[in-house]
């Protein structure tokens, strides 16, 4: 019997459907975590605790997302449409949220506004020049970052990319085109 790290995606995906395998869902999850992190992260703009409850809700609801899939297109690609649908809505649903608790938040019990205590800010990445590249992809529109987080941090072909945005081919590289052009502006800019 194959192990099942060695298995395909639609093997994993057939044990997960017909059997209800757990060992298999897990497998196919830690497959695709760090695939699953990337896009959350430009879709969450670095917010660590966002991203942590996106990420688990997004594999929670993985199993049932299984059935739609049909095999039209690789996994990978149905993984990234799921990952960053899944993830706006999250992202939307939260924003929504933070707005309501905002203004509460700031008021005790008599309805006075009270000042706001910030915490230490967490460094979100090590290396210099990656901050420099996620402040410059969370600076941009969401559909640009995505689209160059799935190109060029990705590798994913423009074909790919075209079913996850649900664009034509040429849409999605005329706007990958300008997207680039805009992080290459931004760049220069917070370099001086």
């Amino acid at each position: 019997m194959r192990n099942l790290s060695d298995r395909t995606d639609e093997e994993l995906i057939a044990l997960i459907i017909e059997q209800d395998n757990r060992q298999a869902l897990t497998c196919l999850i830690s497959r695709y975590r760090k695939t699953c992190r990337r896009v959350l992260y430009g879709l969450c703009s670095g917010n660590i605790n966002l991203m942590d409850d996106a990420e688990q809700e997004i594999f929670i609801a993985l199993k049932k997302a299984l059935l739609k899939f049909r095999s039209e297109s690789s996994f990978s690609t149905f993984f990234y449409r799921f990952v960053r649908n899944r993830g706006l809505d999250l992202v939307r649903k939260h924003r929504r949220r933070s707005r309501e608790i905002s203004v509460s938040a700031f008021k005790d019990s008599d309805g006075e506004l009270i000042s706001k205590i910030a915490g230490p800010e967490e460094q979100m990445l090590r290396k210099e020049e990656l901050m420099v590249l996620w402040n410059i992809l969370d600076s941009m529109k969401e559909e640009e970052s995505t689209m160059i987080i799935l190109k060029d941090i990705e590798g994913l072909s423009l074909q790919e990319i075209s079913m996850i945005m649900n664009k034509p081919v040429g849409t999605v590289k005329s706007r990958l085109h300008r997207a680039r052009r805009k992080a290459v502006l931004l760049g220069r800019e917070a370099i001086k």
